[in-house]
């Protein structure tokens, strides 16, 4: 959300910078606002001990107040607001909706130039929590985050963005958070547990048009299919092939894929790609074997192509990992 960061250049209609104040609430959490006017603009930043980041907005332009923003990098950001629509141009002239009741999850893949124009004199709130896919991975401990997710992790947009209308839950979840009133030494584990809480209930509804198309899994599928996925991490260097997975397993090759990927958000050869590299990224950090000895313990011989595929997994080539 571009009104989310703290850390933004930012120039007010006129050209004039706001007024901003920048205040310490702690070792971990700050306050960065501005008032022009009418207009005004307040942001509480947390920096979560999880390594993630909490900010807690909340807004309110006059009338023809616009300004300029340029948003920041982000690799992920769930984002829930209620009030206000605030309308985002890029330099293109490619419009965002920002801000109302929605729930958003998106990306920044570099520096995005924005010309904010809010849509009404309604105060607008949002709560966003911003983190890398990894860290995404970790919490929900999955290797390969749910597909609908991945509409926004994989897309080849600069600036990919889910969004959907608010729900019951998350609305009474917001406004949790926008009334905090914790003090003392519970305050950042009572905003850390929200924020959890808040990623669980938008992955959750994130997921639930995915969830709908899922074939039905019995306990037996769902057992035989876990065995699959151990007997590719098990395998690395000479995985066995789709037909023999299935025929071990006593599925059709159909069946096998159309489960896997139900049960696991991902297709059998995407998951042991991304299994791949995260063997290789262990094996490097523990410095005993060379790039090419990593390439061979996880099935490439080809050591080009295993740092073409490393590079694409972690946007850096083996040779620059380090413990």
């Amino acid at each position: 959300m571009a009104q989310s960061k703290g850390d933004q250049a930012l120039t007010a209609q006129g050209g004039a910078p706001p007024p901003f104040v920048v205040e310490s609430l702690g070792t971990s959490e700050r306050r960065v606002s501005f008032r022009v006017g009418d207009s005004w603009c307040q942001l509480n930043a947390h920096t979560l001990r999880s390594g993630l980041r909490l900010d807690v907005t909340m807004c309110q332009y006059a009338p023809h107040f616009a300004f300029s923003v340029v948003q920041p990098t982000a690799d992920l950001e769930f984002v829930v607001s209620k009030g206000g629509v605030i309308l985002a141009r890029t330099d293109d002239g490619q419009e965002l909706h920002r801000g109302g009741n929605t729930l958003q999850l998106g990306r920044t893949r570099q520096p995005l130039p924005l010309r904010i124009t809010p849509g009404s004199e309604t105060r607008t709130e949002c709560v966003g929590v911003s983190m890398s896919e990894r860290q995404l991975c970790e919490l929900l401990g999955v290797p390969v985050l749910p597909a609908a997710l991945r509409t926004v992790t994989e897309s080849s947009k600069p600036f990919p963005l889910l969004s959907q209308a608010m729900t019951p839950r998350l609305f009474r979840l917001l406004d949790e958070i926008l009334h905090a009133d914790v003090q003392g030494a519970s305050r950042q584990l009572w905003h850390e547990a929200k924020a959890l809480e808040l990623i669980s209930l938008m992955t959750d509804e994130l997921q639930d048009e995915e969830r709908a198309a899922r074939p039905n899994l019995s306990p037996h599928d769902v057992e035989r299919l876990e065995r699959v996925r151990r007997c590719l991490v098990e395998h690395l260097e000479e995985p066995p092939t789709l037909r023999e997975l299935a025929r071990s397993a006593g599925f059709s090759e159909t069946k096998l894929k159309g489960g896997f990927s139900a049960l696991f958000g991902t297709s059998v050869f995407a998951y042991l790609r991304h299994a791949r590299m995260e063997e290789a990224r262990r094996l490097l950090l523990k410095r005993h074997l060379n790039v090419t000895e990593v390439a061979l313990r996880v099935g490439y011989a080809n050591p080009s192509k295993f740092a073409a595929a490393f590079r694409r997994e972690f946007g850096m080539s083996p040779s620059d990992v380090r413990p």
